[in-house]
């Protein structure tokens, strides 16, 4: 039998969490970080920024970090202490939380949103990007900027915060940074169209590199003949590859490929799985017809994805020429790699309503998730039960509005 030590029980309640806010209604949103011991992912959740990172605070304690009904929460492993880092509710909306560190939690506060409208950006004229201390409690204001926030990121070393403005449909975004207290405009990107709320498609992210060297900017429309959806570049803002479509990029381990489902040469309607090395632009296709949330493995061999339809299975794709997918689990999305050899799943369960009123979308994806999830043992299927952090909680990410 499998066992699931303290470690993996935070990053169950992490999935949990990360794949009910999947499928939330776009009304609603809930970013979340992790930091654990070991590797690093990151994982999306729906058409705004979620992402997963594994690390320890200064004493070597898991914590979770999370945004629920405008307030940034924090969990505690090593206790299962679960407090609030804020405290206005929905009088003023914090979202997309990250570590800045070992004791640093930085957030988006928006005062201007309309009511139960949690989309990065909704509503608002301006936002203001804030970071609390977790050993003191005490919140200072790192910088204010025009328009809503809808992704944002760390450089590996910490020094500057790439902040990403959804322009939405008519207007153009913009990529910011924001190094030792001074906000500089990188670059600017075309209106992205049709953007619908698609739960297997849309995401919005921006991702630094494993070495730090170069980033990418993700913003997915709905319509496949949009050209430019997908940015990858330097840190002066200029294009390391060509920009195409695209939608559910992860860095590779050596910092050098990228791996999405995208346009395979710049211009391209028709999108399919690849691997695009930096170096040279060219694309690599991958074996895989079908694949969503993906996770690659902490040493860079594997790519574990949910296939996003009616009834999901998870599966894991070896990233060498020639490779096919291995399904390792059914009935469960959003895989996360606990280590090089197991992964966490989302449970899920048929969607009862019609197309039209099903949680996932209204777009073909007739599951939902469980609100529990499992350990799987990548090379024998074996599945086992993780305990979410709080039922409660997860009861409540699922809920909309």
């Amino acid at each position: 039998m499998l066992g699931i030590p303290g470690r993996w029980a935070v990053a169950g309640a992490l999935v949990v969490a990360l794949a009910v806010t999947a499928l939330v209604r776009a009304t609603d949103d809930r970013g979340i970080d992790v930091r654990a011991a070991g590797e690093t992912e990151t994982l999306p959740a729906r058409p705004v920024t979620t992402s997963a990172r594994a690390a320890t605070d200064p004493a070597g304690r898991a914590l979770i970090v999370w945004a629920e009904a405008g307030d940034i929460w924090l969990y505690q492993a090593a206790t299962g202490e679960r407090r609030a880092l804020t405290h206005d509710g929905e009088a003023q909306a914090e979202y997309l939380p990250a570590f800045h560190g070992p004791d640093r939690v930085t957030f988006v506060a928006d005062d201007d949103r309309p009511e139960n409208d949690f989309r990065p950006g909704a509503g608002s004229r301006s936002s203001v990007i804030r970071e609390v201390e977790l050993s003191t409690g005490r919140t200072r204001e790192l910088t204010r900027i025009e328009g809503g926030v809808a992704a944002l990121d760390w450089s590996p070393d910490g020094s500057t915060l790439a902040i990403y403005l959804s322009g939405g449909d008519d207007n153009a975004s913009e990529l910011h940074f924001l190094r030792s207290g001074r906000q500089t405009l990188i670059r600017r990107f075309g209106p992205v169209a049709g953007r619908g709320g698609f739960v297997n498609y849309d995401e919005w992210k921006v991702d630094w590199a494993p070495d730090g060297r170069r980033l990418f900017v993700q913003d997915t429309g709905l319509d496949t003949s949009q050209e430019e959806t997908l940015y990858v570049l330097d840190t002066e803002g200029r294009d390391a590859v060509a920009p195409r479509g695209g939608t559910w990029a992860r860095w590779g381990a050596d910092g050098q490929t990228v791996y999405c489902v995208c346009a395979l040469h710049p211009g391209d309607e028709n999108w399919g799985w690849q691997a695009i090395d930096i170096g040279t632009g060219a694309g690599t296709p991958l074996l895989l017809e079908r694949g969503m949330r993906p996770a690659v493995s902490p040493d860079g061999r594997f790519l574990a994805f949910d296939d996003g339809e009616d009834v999901p299975a998870v599966h894991v794709l070896e990233l060498s020429p020639g490779s096919l997918p291995r399904r390792v689990a059914g009935s469960a999305i959003a895989p996360l790699w606990l280590d090089g050899g197991h992964l966490a799943v989302t449970d899920t369960i048929p969607c009862p309503d019609t197309p039209e009123e099903c949680d996932a979308g209204g777009h073909g994806s007739m599951f939902r998730p469980a609100g529990t999830a499992s350990a799987v043992d990548v090379a024998s299927g074996e599945r086992t039960p993780i305990a979410s952090m709080s039922t409660d909680n997860a009861d409540v990410a699922y809920r909309s509005g």
